[in-house]
């Protein structure tokens, strides 16, 4: 993992080792592939396998077992030759398929195909009809991270208040009784904006507030 400029770095590594947070097919997969490096990745699902061939292109290992991956480790540091052929292959499949605008492609294409074969009102109707499921599963997650990382106060609490919509009844963002200084950053600044007479004391009055669940529970 890495903050600096990985296009200088992952080229000098024998083996890029990458970690994921969620089980995620995450950016650090076409980043290392992209530079040239030979990839070590966890076995995730979302379509991982069908992008890259697994022992050609990249490594996959199994993050409850441990000892393959070491093993797996010690064989590529000893086999330059594997890691090379594996680092060449998957360099080529990401810049042959995977960069942005193969992306913007493949959604302009997916629009042109909606449009000629008129079915583009129906999805959309389709989306509509499930807008609270796909917000309420998909959504919620990525409107609480911008309600804690957005600079702006008064769009922090609109991510936030649109989070809120999206909960299961009776459930909230925080527990009645924890004190101020634990609230999230969100909570404290959507009452502080929206309700002034609210906003948080040193401890958070059962009276005030309906039935909470922690935060996390949200996440």
């Amino acid at each position: 993992m890495t903050t600096e400029d990985y296009r200088k770095l992952y080229p000098q590594a024998k083996i890029v080792l990458n970690h994921v947070a969620s089980d995620d097919l995450n950016f650090r997969v076409f980043e290392a592939l992209g530079c040239g490096a030979c990839l070590i990745t966890p076995f995730v699902r979302h379509g991982l396998e069908d992008l890259f061939q697994n022992g050609k292109k990249l490594f996959i290992f199994d993050q409850t077992d441990i000892n393959s991956l070491v093993k797996l480790v010690q064989t590529l540091l000893a086999t330059p030759a594997l890691r090379q052929k594996a680092a060449i292959s998957g360099h080529g499949a990401t810049l042959a398929g995977h960069y942005g605008y193969h992306r913007a492609q493949a959604f302009a294409s997916r629009i042109e195909e909606l449009i000629t074969f008129g079915n583009a009102l129906t999805m959309v109707n389709d989306r509509l009809k499930n807008a609270h499921t796909i917000c309420s599963t998909w959504l919620r997650r990525l409107y609480l991270h911008h309600a804690e990382t957005t600079e702006s106060l008064p769009h922090r609490a609109l991510y936030y208040n649109t989070a809120q919509k999206y909960v299961s009844k009776g459930r909230r963002i925080f527990a009645v009784g924890m004190n101020s200084s634990s609230l999230p950053t969100a909570k404290k600044q959507y009452l502080a904006h929206h309700h002034p007479q609210n906003a948080p004391t040193p401890v958070c009055h059962p009276e005030r507030f309906a039935v909470y669940a922690p935060y996390t529970s949200m996440r």
